[in-house]
């Protein structure tokens, strides 16, 4: 019945002299799960490419067909398994590969279809898009990903720590398969109250907000199989043309960006024409087609300000050069383009620019904490307590875009902050001339703690010469996870280790007269979950204890800031 169904809406299409909206038609997958699906027909009959978003945040919200079929395009959205009007189960991420696949396979089969598809999409339909880069199927000729991720594990739990502030909200919002979940809460309970419960699991059990999209989290908090399955796959390997879209203050910013490099360096090394293409900006997640200019404290002006229209102009140019093999129109013109803080510009280049890294070295003259550009010949150590109960606060950053956490995002001042009683903060020298910044910021500590497991985090900031204090990125590891991601390792305390902490990517130009700063600490929360400072599962314990943890400085010991300089 179905079938029959399906043939009289696509020859009733075909007829159309209008332009065709076709609703909820269902598109069986090969496990009998039906995915429904919007498709938007040009009003002149014919065959044509056909641009495809898959999304679970209700097709019906995302009706971009008549923008496509004016630039002469097929738009087709459709509602991911087992969400809004689809069956199935929804099940966070695993089936978008397989279903995008099955759907790209249905469309070049239709009559209406010239057996080429772009993909496009924002957040996790960016994410979905990405999930078939990596097959190379043959009738896939380009994507456009806005803030989509590439690898999921370092976006959930960064440095092996849960992030509150960017998965709270989207896991209790996916509570209910078919509908969203938004405050106010019927728990009463605002997402910030909800996220300082102890246990983590069981405020979520108890105010049924856990869901099958939870159970995941709480069951894999480790890179094992299910996280292998999620991750976009064989990106090294994949010829197909990608827009990847994102910016400084994206929680997702740097699992993009590394998805971006990782095609590029796979095609270069295969010797292939290098077709990816990348846009920073200064924005929130998803900001970009909000047109919103303001970010933390700083407002970037209309120079930043693009919205939807100009969005889809973006996008549809690219779609033109690669699918149509049309000339570019001008909308964007060069491979790779990015917005420089500091500068307030935008910098266009045909390539990711060439760095150097400057290492500043943690040292202790005179007991003044201080950042210096040799390692220090004279061993310290430099200890401070951690108080679960008092955390240090979140205060900007690359955070979640919604309001829930208060000042959660962007470049913030951090002079009330460093008040705080668990931070050592190291100093650079003041610039003698501008210091650029681009590229992943990295930091390498010896550590120590009188726990079982204890988080370290380090914020970078700029210091200008009236003492106000920015922060630019930050970043966390949790000591358990150092050594592999895959499997908890509890440390022996008092045993000194060496750890990585990635505090991601930034643009920013740092004027003389500034200098560098870091903080370093075990807490920065809500954005990151606390650590128990035992064996227990920080999600499921709701007995947290103090530690004092150490940092080491010696010729053995180089404790360290790594900083990306443009050349």
């Amino acid at each position: 019945m179905r079938t029959t169904y399906l043939v009289m809406l696509l020859l009733w299409s075909l007829h159309a002299i209008a332009q065709t909206e076709i609703k909820n038609q269902y598109v069986v997958m090969s496990d009998q799960d039906s995915l429904a699906t919007d498709i938007y027909l040009p009003a002149e009959e014919g065959t044509y490419p056909v641009i495809l978003m898959r999304t679970p945040y209700d097709k019906s919200q995302r009706k971009y067909g008549s923008y496509f079929n004016k630039r002469g395009y097929i738009f087709i959205v459709q509602d991911v398994r087992g969400r809004v009007r689809s069956s199935g189960r929804f099940k966070a991420w695993i089936d978008e590969a397989m279903d995008g696949q099955e759907t790209v396979n249905w469309i070049v089969k239709q009559p209406w279809s010239n057996g080429k598809v772009g993909l496009i999409g924002s957040s996790y339909s960016g994410y979905a898009a990405m999930q078939l880069a990596g097959t190379n199927h043959p009738a896939i000729k380009a994507i456009v990903n806005n803030s989509g991720p590439a690898n999921l594990y370092d976006v959930v739990f960064p440095g092996g720590v849960f992030h509150n502030t960017a998965i709270l909200p989207w896991t209790m919002a996916f509570t209910n398969n078919k509908a969203f979940n938004f405050p106010p809460y019927a728990s009463g309970l605002s997402l910030n109250q909800l996220a300082q419960q102890k246990p983590l699991n069981d405020a979520f059990v108890k105010n049924e907000y856990q869901g099958v999209f939870w159970d995941y989290l709480v069951n894999h908090q480790t890179e094992d199989y299910y996280w292998q399955q999620v991750n976009a796959s064989n990106l090294a390997l994949s010829d197909v043309p990608v827009l990847h879209i994102t910016s400084w203050f994206d929680f997702i910013a740097s699992s993009a960006i590394d998805g971006y490099r990782e095609m590029v360096n796979g095609q270069m090394k295969r010797n292939a024409s290098h077709n990816q293409e990348m846009i920073i900006g200064p924005w929130i997640h998803d900001d970009m087609m909000n047109g919103r200019t303001a970010v933390g404290e700083v407002d970037y002006g209309e120079k930043v300000k693009y919205g939807l229209n100009k969005f889809l102009d973006l996008a549809t140019d690219y779609f033109d050069v690669h699918i149509k093999e049309e000339a570019r129109s001008g909308v964007n013109k060069v491979p790779f383009k990015y917005f420089e803080l500091g500068t307030e510009e935008w910098i266009e280049s045909s390539a990711w620019p060439e760095t150097s890294v400057q290492s500043l070295y943690l040292s202790q003259p005179k007991a003044n904490r201080t950042l210096t550009n040799k390692a220090s010949k004279k061993a310290f150590k430099d200890s401070y307590q951690f108080d679960p109960e008092n955390p240090v606060q979140t205060l900007g950053g690359a955070n979640i875009h919604f309001p829930f956490f208060g000042p959660t995002n962007g470049l913030r001042t951090q002079n009330e902050l460093e008040k705080h009683s668990d931070l050592l903060i190291y100093k650079g020298e003041v610039l003698k001339k501008d210091l650029q910044i681009f590229g992943k910021i990295k930091a390498s500590l010896f550590v120590s703690t009188d726990a079982q497991d204890a988080d370290i985090t380090v914020k970078l900031n700029q210091i200008d010469p009236e003492g106000k204090v920015t922060n630019i990125r930050d970043g966390i590891q949790r000591l358990s996870f150092v050594k592999n991601r895959a499997q908890r390792k509890f440390i022996v305390p008092g045993e000194v280790t060496e750890i990585a902490i990635d505090l991601g990517y930034m643009a920013i130009t740092i004027p003389r007269g500034h200098r560098l700063s870091i903080q370093v600490a075990s807490s920065n929360y809500p954005k990151f979950s606390l650590n128990p400072g035992t064996t227990e599962d920080a999600l499921l314990t709701g007995d947290f204890k103090s530690s004092t943890q150490t940092i080491h400085v010696s010729a053995d010991h180089p404790s360290r800031i790594l900083i990306p300089v443009r050349k």
